[in-house]
C-alpha cells in the first residue's frame, strides 16, 4: 500500500496544474530532493496515475534523453450539474475538466421533485471512475454545508440539498450558487486577457409568464468576490421574458421565429439592457459575459440584447470591454461545477488526500 506523505501531495498537485513535466522541473518548482520526487513518481506510475507520454533528445554534448510526464488524467471522472427552474444541464469530465459526455434534461424543477432529478442523472452515470459531483443552483448558497438558503427560482429555502443526495451516494458533493459557478469557469478560460470580470446568468423559468431570474458572477482581480454577508450578486428585478398569460413554456418559444420573438420580447430587451449596462458601469469589468439558459435564444435576439447594452453603459466609449454571451452548447454553469469540485479535490491537501485514500480503496 502507498503511504499519502506531503511530498506525494505537493507532487500530485502539481501534475494535475501541468499538463506535461519532467522529473527536474517537479524538483525545482516544488524544491524536493530529486532522489524524493523519482521515488514518489515510481509510485505513481505503479498505480497508474502517471504516464509517460513523450522524451526529449539528448543534448549535442551527450547525456541522457528527458522523460516527459503526465498525470493520467482519464484516470478519474467528475459529474458537473446545472440545475434550473426549466431542467438540469450536466457534463462528465475527465480530471483534466475535459468533456466525455454532455446532456440537458427539459423539466419543472422545484423543492418537491430535485433530490429524486439530481439522483436520477446521478444513478444514470455514476460508476467506480466518479470522485466527484458538483451542483449549480440559482439563489443563495451555503457551499460549506451544501445548503440552499434561498432560492427563489426553485421555491426552495433552508434546504440541505448535499445531505439528501449523500444519504444514497458516497461521494464528495459541492454545492454552489450557479453565477458563481459561470464566473468561475468564465475566468478560468480568460485569466491572461481580463482580471476584472461580470458574468449575469440569466434564467428564463419553465413558464414564460414568470419573472427571470438572474444572478451576476463578480470576479475582481481574478478573485471571486462573494460579499460581507456572502449575497453579492444576488438581486431581484420582477421581469418576465414575454408579456404571456397562458401557460407557455420555455421550449415552445424556442420554435418561435426571430422577427416574432424580437416584437414580442422588445420590453425585455429595453428594460433588462438598461439594467444589466447599469451594473457594468459601476463595476467597470474588463470583461461581461451572459449565460444561462437564455443562450438558447436565437443569434439576432442575443446579439440586439448586447447592442442594446452597450448603448446603455455610461461613457460606453471611454471603456476597454469586451461584452458577449455564451454559446448553448457550451454548458457552462455545469462545466463550471466540475471544476469547482476538481479544484477542491487537486489544490488542497485535504482534497488530494481524499482523492488518493479513495483511489487506493478502489483498487484493493
Amino acid at each position: 500500500m502507498i503511504k499519502i506523505t506531503d511530498s506525494l501531495i505537493k507532487i500530485l498537485n502539481f501534475l494535475w496544474k501541468n499538463e506535461k513535466t519532467s522529473l527536474m522541473e517537479i524538483s525545482k518548482k516544488t524544491k524536493l530532493e530529486k532522489s524524493t520526487v523519482s521515488r514518489t513518481l515510481n509510485k505513481l506510475k505503479e498505480i497508474n496515475l502517471v504516464n509517460k507520454i513523450g522524451e526529449t533528445d539528448a543534448s549535442p554534448q551527450g547525456g541522457r534523453k528527458t522523460n516527459i510526464l503526465s498525470l493520467n488524467y482519464t484516470a478519474g471522472k467528475i459529474l458537473g450539474m446545472s440545475v434550473e427552474q426549466d431542467g438540469i444541464e450536466y457534463v462528465i469530465t475527465y480530471l483534466n475538466g475535459e468533456v466525455i459526455k454532455k446532456e440537458r434534461i427539459n423539466k419543472e424543477i422545484l423543492e418537491e421533485n430535485i433530490t429524486e432529478e439530481i439522483l436520477k442523472v446521478i444513478n444514470q452515470n455514476i460508476d467506480e471512475n466518479m470522485y466527484g459531483i458538483g451542483i449549480s443552483v440559482p439563489g443563495i448558497v451555503d457551499s460549506k454545508h451544501g445548503i440552499i438558503i434561498h432560492s427563489k427560482a426553485l421555491k426552495i429555502a433552508n434546504f440541505n440539498l448535499a445531505d439528501k443526495i449523500e444519504e444514497h451516494i458516497n461521494i464528495p458533493i459541492y454545492i454552489e450558487n450557479d453565477s458563481n459557478c459561470g464566473a468561475l469557469y468564465f475566468n478560468l478560460n480568460n485569466k491572461k486577457k481580463a482580471k476584472n470580470l461580470l458574468y449575469f446568468h440569466i434564467s428564463v423559468p419553465y413558464y414564460i409568464k414568470h419573472s427571470i431570474g438572474i444572478g451576476v458572477g463578480i470576479i475582481l482581480k481574478n478573485k471571486l468576490y462573494h460579499g460581507s454577508n456572502n449575497l453579492s450578486g444576488e438581486v431581484e428585478i420582477k421581469h418576465p421574458l414575454l408579456n404571456e398569460k397562458n401557460n407557455i413554456t420555455f421550449k415552445d418559444i424556442l420554435n418561435y421565429d426571430e422577427k416574432r420573438l424580437l416584437n414580442d420580447g422588445n420590453e425585455f430587451l429595453e428594460f433588462y439592457s438598461e439594467e444589466l449596462a447599469k451594473f457594468i458601469s459601476i463595476f467597470d469589468p474588463d470583461a461581461v459575459l451572459i449565460g444561462g439558459n437564455i443562450t438558447m435564444l436565437p443569434k439576432k435576439f442575443l446579439d440586439t440584447f448586447i447592442k442594446n447594452i452597450e448603448n446603455n453603459i455610461f461613457l460606453n466609449d471611454y471603456r476597454k470591454l469586451c461584452i458577449s454571451y455564451a454559446s448553448s452548447q457550451d454548458f457552462l454553469t455545469s462545466h463550471g461545477a466540475a471544476s469547482l469540485i476538481l479544484h477542491k479535490l487537486f489544490s488542497t491537501d485535504e482534497g488530494i488526500e481524499r482523492f488518493l485514500t479513495t483511489y487506493l480503496k478502489k483498487r484493493g
